[in-house]
């Protein structure tokens, strides 16, 4: 049959119908209306149509195009879905849509081009398949990308987000391997898990200042990135999130963020720049493994948890600085099989180190070491690393070293935190019995200034602080 009015409630519709000319009274095309129509190359939407219902054109396979009339409101799930042969949409302008359905038009694998107009958002699936679309305008009024909305979209280049756009959901560009250049919006506060996964020709993207999350495998499988740029207001980084980012060279983190997840870069061979921020608090498990990075890893005095595997085997690492101490926790095999780490490092303690050396307390600098305190005899080795010359624990005369040579090999570290506890402590025993000397000098020259010193007894005037107080400081330490 070539040609065919369409005037809704419920009309039964010819399979081998070609044309379709709607009445200009329809407001409603009906739940599978036109379904498995595989002869339908054209359809002439009245102007005056609200309610497009599921499935109407599914399998519409000759369907060629379709204009989309301003008054459409709600566009159920499936409508154009498997048009196989559809090659562009028309969203009309003016028209006010207020429900886009899922997989609306899904797997139409020769849909080359779209405008989205006057929507909050596009549906589940939305478009999920469609091999040929090249070329997507998403308008302003969007406010959310749903789950899967362009997954497996291969043939997609670049894409442009509305600055009304808050989420984008699971996978939603997916496997867009063809994807080259993103621009995200300012106003983005979610990007979902695995939105942009395995868009392998994606070589840069920088993160909006509005961003707070960036979720699970968001990017992970980009094998061409070279350069993500974290924005400051970043505060959640998923797992896996840019796991196999091959290409992937350096990162600097946003002061904002608080945890570097599980998995994070694994197998991110070309990572080498890592700067972490002061504020973060967790490093996760196998965060860097495999992982290139440079010779020196700087981890701020902020972290007090470093997962298991979370260095594990970075071919390139030399040295580990800890600011001020270790961490309270290190997971099992943090640095398991690391083999180019050397030693670990901590310039805080160095500093104070030699800051008495510089004083003239040469001597006391020894005693920290020598005074280690010895617990039980599950202990005793500790003692036989800490030295000067050489070993585990060392003070080579400028730097405070640990050597990694056992604990690359997944050794524990509760040992080894035990000893630079004992230093830590033993340093700001001397340094508080320091500081209340000059405290009794201060307080003495103030005496003085206060007398006539041609008449006073200088030694009368000293003024110490009482033993008890000091007691009472020093036993904290």
């Amino acid at each position: 049959m070539l040609s065919f009015e369409y005037v809704g409630k419920r009309q039964s519709v010819p399979k081998d119908v070609i044309r379709v000319k709607f009445h200009p009274d329809v407001i409603e095309v009906d739940m599978n209306a036109f379904y498995d129509c595989q002869d339908l190359r054209e359809v002439v939407l009245n102007n005056g149509l609200k309610q497009i219902r599921d499935n109407a054109f599914y399998n519409c396979h000759s369907l060629e195009s379709i204009t989309l009339p301003s008054t459409l409101t709600e566009i159920e799930s499936r409508a154009f879905s498997n048009c196989t042969q559809l090659k562009k949409v028309v969203f009309s302008e003016g028209m006010r849509l207020q429900y886009f359905g899922p997989e609306l038009f899904s797997k139409c694998t020769s849909l080359e081009s779209v405008i989205i107009s006057s929507t909050e958002e596009v549906g589940l699936n939305a478009f999920k398949g469609c091999e040929s679309l090249r070329e997507v305008v998403l308008q302003e009024g969007i406010k959310m990308i749903r789950q899967f909305a362009f997954h497996g979209c291969k043939s997609l280049e670049s894409i442009t987000l509305p600055s009304t756009l808050v989420v984008i959901g699971n996978y939603a560009f997916g496997y867009c391997t063809s994807l080259r250049e993103v621009v995200l919006n300012e106003g983005l506060n979610v990007i979902s898990e695995g939105a942009f996964q395995k868009c392998i020709s994606l070589q840069s993207i920088t993160l909006p200042s509005s961003l707070t999350e960036v979720n699970d495998n968001a990017f992970s499988l980009c094998s061409g990135l070279r350069e993500m740029v974290l924005n400051e207001g970043l505060k959640k980084m998923g797992g896996a999130v840019f796991e196999r980012c091959e290409s992937l060279e350096s990162i600097t983190f946003p002061s904002t963020l608080v945890e570097i997840c599980d998995y994070a870069f694994v197998n991110c061979s070309s990572l080498g720049e890592v700067e972490l921020n002061d504020g973060l608090q967790k490093i996760g498990q196998f965060a860097f493994q495999e992982c290139k990075l440079s010779e020196n890893m700087i981890v701020p005095s902020s972290v007090t948890e470093i997962g298991e595997g979370a260095f594990a085997n970075c071919s390139s690492l030399k040295q580990v600085s800890f600011i001020r101490g270790l961490p309270e926790t290190i997971g099992p095999r943090a640095f398991l099989c690391s083999m180019a780490l050397e030693s670990f490092t901590f310039p805080s303690i160095t500093e104070r180190l030699n800051n008495i050396i510089q004083a003239g307390h040469v001597e006391i600098v020894r005693r920290v070491v020598d005074e280690i305190p010895n617990q039980d005899s599950q202990n005793l080795f500790i003692r036989n690393w800490v030295v000067f010359g050489g070993g585990f624990v060392e003070w080579n005369g400028t730097d405070l070293l640990v050597s990694a040579i056992p604990i690359r090999d997944g050794m524990i570290w509760d040992p080894t935190r035990e000893v630079v506890t004992a230093i830590s402590r033993l340093i700001t025993y001397y340094e508080i019995k320091e500081a209340t000397t000059l405290f009794e000098l201060a307080l003495w020259k103030a005496k003085l200034d206060q007398v006539d010193e041609a008449y006073c007894n200088r030694d009368a005037c000293r003024i110490e602080v009482p033993g008890p107080v000091k007691n009472a400081i020093l036993q904290y330490l």
